[in-house]
């Protein structure tokens, strides 16, 4: 049986400290820039409470959206 690689959007939400809108937004946007690896490291995905004192400064929910699958599959390989 062959492994395919099939594309997916996911809409994540990011946890940011932050002084102001203006500033989380800022911040977000100078973390990831266009593309993010997202890899589990405890750090950059969290299932802390917002009081834990030990939040990251910048991190994802856990939770996520698949926004839906691009039309097309592909072999995957070990390029990937």
């Amino acid at each position: 049986m062959t492994i395919y690689r099939i594309e997916a959007t996911l809409h994540a939400t990011a946890y940011v400290r932050a002084d102001s809108p203006e500033e989380a937004l800022a911040i977000a946007k100078q973390q990831i820039g266009d593309f993010v690896e997202a890899a589990d490291d405890g750090e950059t995905f969290t299932c802390k409470d917002y009081s834990d004192p030990d939040l990251p400064d910048f991190s994802f929910s856990p939770a996520m959206t698949i926004g839906g699958f691009d039309e097309e599959a592909e072999e995957a390989s070990d390029d990937d």
